[in-house]
C-alpha cells in the first residue's frame, strides 16, 4: 500500500500489480474492500489483443502501451468480483475484494 502524495493525513491505496503476456499474470488478484483500489498493468505482449483493458463493471476502459506502467484508479469499490478484459473479452482476469 502506498500513501497519497501530500502533506496532509490521506487514505492509504492499495496497489495490485498485473503483468499482460499471453493473457493477465496473475488471472486474479486479491484485494481488501473498503481500501481504495489501483490497478497497474504492464502491457509485454505486442498482441493487439491487450492494448485496451476493460473494466465493464466500474466503467472503465484504458489504453494499455507495450512495456509502460499503466496506473488504473478504481476508488473504493464495494466487496465482489470484478471482470477486466481486453477489447475483444479474448483475455480475462478478475479483482476480488473481500
Amino acid at each position: 500500500m502506498q500513501r497519497k502524495a501530500g502533506g496532509r493525513e490521506s487514505a492509504l491505496t492499495q496497489v495490485l500489480r498485473v503483468e499482460v503476456r499471453g493473457g493477465y499474470r496473475p488471472e486474479t488478484v486479491r484485494g481488501r474492500a473498503g481500501v481504495p483500489v489501483a490497478l497497474v498493468f504492464r502491457r509485454e505482449d505486442t498482441s493487439s489483443c491487450g492494448e485496451r483493458l476493460i473494466v465493464p463493471a466500474l466503467g472503465r476502459s484504458v489504453w494499455l502501451p507495450l512495456h509502460q506502467d499503466v496506473r488504473v484508479e478504481l476508488g473504493m469499490p464495494a466487496p465482489g468480483e470484478y471482470e477486466f478484459t481486453c477489447e475483444s473479452g479474448m483475455l480475462r482476469g478478475r479483482l476480488v475484494l473481500e
